[in-house]
């Protein structure tokens, strides 16, 4: 299996959409029908091909993060911390336990301190894009190679980070309310929520989490991956109003509450990654 192939200089910080005559990974799976391409198998191809990356320059004794991670989980806290529209949420959440989905979870402080010490210490790092979203994964026009524009920001992170994004970015970006209740009940904050994703799309999340699991899985901290879960949950919030999809921020936000469940070990596992249905309760296919 080859190894990405990016586009430019990662030294340039510039997209190179215009120059590559072809679909992205996110077009294909959003639009299959619009397109000639099987998007299940490209997709699963691009994660193969980080997945050889990964392979070829994984180290698991690097240094601990750098400052610029410390100010990425710092930056993300801010961001959850900052919602003007959620003060009154986050006041009530901020320093009491949190229940989402029946589950009880740590206070919103707590959680965020967890996430950020939990990406600081993991050692176990990667050759990385940069910047994985699957629109910037082009697949050219004959269908021979898949191209990765927006590389400005390749290099060395730990593995996590650039799993998240891959495995969950259609569940932060495709997902769609089912329905989403806040109250408070004997004091505590407490969420119930639902989420859907087209059934194809969350086998093909699944099949590409039994690939990187069973090719790299002895060299992923579980906790440390779920911290950049969450991590990358919490950022998507950024781009919500972008992307028009206002109407997912509170589900957005409790589905990296989850994550923050399964990094502290509340949870076996993210909801999205859960191949039972008897056990699939957030998503629903």
């Amino acid at each position: 299996m080859p190894t990405p192939d990016f586009v430019g200089d990662p030294a340039d910080d510039f997209s190179l959409y215009e120059k590559i005559s072809g679909p992205t990974i996110d077009q294909l799976i959003r639009q299959p029908t619009m397109h000639n391409f099987n998007g299940s198998d490209w997709y699963l191809r691009t994660v193969s091909e980080h997945l050889q990356m990964w392979k070829d320059t994984l180290s698991t004794n690097s240094p601990a993060c750098s400052g610029s991670y410390i100010g990425k989980t710092n930056k993300t806290t801010d961001l959850a911390l900052s919602l003007s529209i959620w003060s009154a949420f986050l006041s009530d959440v901020a320093a009491k336990p949190i229940v989402v989905n029946k589950v009880q979870l740590p206070p919103l402080n707590e959680m965020l301190y967890a996430m950020g010490r939990l990406v600081g210490q993991c050692k176990t790092t990667v050759l990385s894009h940069g910047d994985e979203g699957l629109c910037n994964s082009i697949l050219d026009s004959a269908g021979s190679r898949i191209a990765y524009v927006d590389v400005g920001e390749a290099g060395r992170r730990i593995i996590g980070e650039p799993i998240a994004k891959l495995l969950l970015w259609f569940a932060a970006t495709m997902s769609e309310k089912v329905k989403f209740e806040y109250q408070i009940i004997d004091g505590v904050p407490t969420i119930d929520y639902q989420v859907k994703l087209p059934k194809e799309v969350h086998e093909i999340i699944l099949k590409a989490r039994d690939i990187i699991f069973s090719e790299i899985g002895d060299s992923i901290d579980m906790p440390s991956l779920y911290a950049c879960c969450m991590m990358y949950l919490l950022r998507e919030i950024q781009w919500i109003s972008r992307r028009q999809r206002d109407i997912m921020l509170a589900p957005l936000f409790a589905m990296a509450m989850e994550a923050a469940g399964a990094m502290l070990g509340i949870l076996d596992e993210l909801p999205v990654f859960t191949k039972s249905q008897k056990t699939l309760t957030t998503f629903m296919v």
